[in-house]
């Protein structure tokens, strides 16, 4: 058996209900078997960040914390799962995964044959990285590595639990993973982990395109150019989106503009807008479509890509999509339409200005003497461009005299 580094180290968590559900599940056992938290919430506790997701391991099987838990009155949460050994529990509001200790007894690149232990090094060396395998005894404050996962996380190095290439064999999603944690920790990528991870790429197709864009949301959210320059270098994006063409520099623009603007950050629909710029619009639907991207994302990122934006197209555009309009002049940035002043001056100008409304309605035509139908819409579109183009100066009157030489000339 090998002997952990031990860090006697307090760690803080605004959870204040972790000690009284480990509490129920350390009665009548040896402190050696005392549940530990484990994992991310470790890992970024000893970073002093928030954790996301409070993870519980322990010795006890799925069936034992069903049953101590219920005696508490702890709501437990029905999932595929607990065949795997997690139990998601709800304890006065507050969501646990509960996970008894296991081993990997046969991968499948993704799913796994487990087999229950009470080995908590044996559950940390069948993890993916070292920094994600660190565990932490929340009664005696201690912190247990056993496989210089605390160095690493100093180091800001990510890297893969023993042989990389047998990591990413047992999960192929590993390879996405990498990439996510090395942009978020790592100062760079580790090699053999880059090396193993471009020799599999063609790999995650054998995983649903749910979890991969999953993977990516989250990348692509860190906005790592860094690391995703070399992702392209390995042909990784291209793997994902093989009927496309990828452009990286493109989001060091948005970037470079969404900084000189003083915006918050860039949504995600923007950023994949951004890196699909240089395709057709119909083209990047279809891929979409084939990878799962809801109707909403496919629908506002291919808005997005649809619309040129410069100084003589701003009023319309601003018009007709004032919700999205600083998405899209941060777009006319990146696609070379807008230089940085003219995106500052655009957004200075329209940003806050009050939307006015159109002075005539379909009525109006109506009562000109034109029959309903498309040609009212016709109309009411020519009205408004001509509208906006007088910068919402001109009057009723003088629209409904354009109307009717317009009529006339039709």
């Amino acid at each position: 058996m090998l002997k952990p580094l031990v860090i006697k180290q307090k760690l803080h968590f605004k959870n204040r209900l972790i000690k009284d559900v480990i509490g129920f599940l350390s009665i009548g056992l040896p402190n050696t078997l005392w549940p530990r938290l484990i994992g991310g919430c470790v890992r970024d506790a000893i970073l002093q960040h928030e954790p996301n997701d409070i993870d519980i391991a322990t010795p006890l099987t799925p069936d034992e914390v069903i049953s101590i838990l219920e005696k508490e009155k702890v709501k437990i949460i029905p999932q595929t799962g607990t065949k795997f050994g997690t139990v998601k529990v709800v304890f006065k509001g507050e969501i646990f995964d509960i996970t008894t200790l296991r081993e990997d007894i046969k991968c499948y690149g993704r799913h796994a044959d487990v087999k229950f232990t009470t080995s908590f090094e044996k559950d940390a060396f069948r993890r993916d990285f070292t920094i994600n395998a660190l565990g932490y005894c929340f009664i005696q404050n201690e912190i247990y590595d056993y496989v210089n996962g605390i160095q690493h996380l100093r180091q800001k190095k990510v890297q893969f639990i023993g042989a990389p290439e047998d990591r990413i064999q047992e999960d192929y999603l590993r390879i996405m993973r990498f990439f996510r944690f090395s942009a978020r920790y790592a100062t760079s990528l580790d090699v053999s982990g880059y090396t193993n991870c471009v020799k599999y790429a063609n790999k995650l197709s054998l995983i649903s395109n749910e979890r991969v864009i999953q993977e990516l949301d989250g990348l692509l959210n860190l906005c790592n150019v860094k690391i995703l320059n070399k992702m392209h270098e390995g042909k990784i994006l291209q793997t994902i989106f093989a009927d496309l063409n990828i452009e990286i520099s493109n989001l060091s623009r948005l970037e470079e503009c969404r900084t000189y603007l003083k915006l918050p950050q860039s949504s995600l629909s923007l950023r994949y807008s951004s890196l699909f710029m240089h395709n057709p619009v119909k083209n990047v639907i279809q891929v979409l479509k084939k990878k799962s991207f809801s109707k909403a994302r496919i629908a506002k990122i291919s808005h997005l890509m649809s619309y040129i934006i410069d100084t003589q197209t701003a009023d319309l555009l601003w018009y007709d999509h004032t919700n999205c309009f600083t998405e899209h002049v941060i777009i006319g940035y990146v696609r070379r339409d807008l230089t940085l002043n003219n995106a500052a001056i655009l957004l200075q100008q329209f940003i806050n200005k009050p939307k006015p409304m159109l002075p005539i309605t379909g009525k109006d035509i109506t009562d000109l003497g034109i029959l309903p139908g498309k040609e009212i819409k016709r109309l009411l579109d020519i009205s408004k461009k001509v509208w906006i183009k007088s910068a919402f100066k001109m009057s009723k009157k003088d629209i409904l005299q354009y109307i009717i030489k317009t009529a006339h000339k039709n």
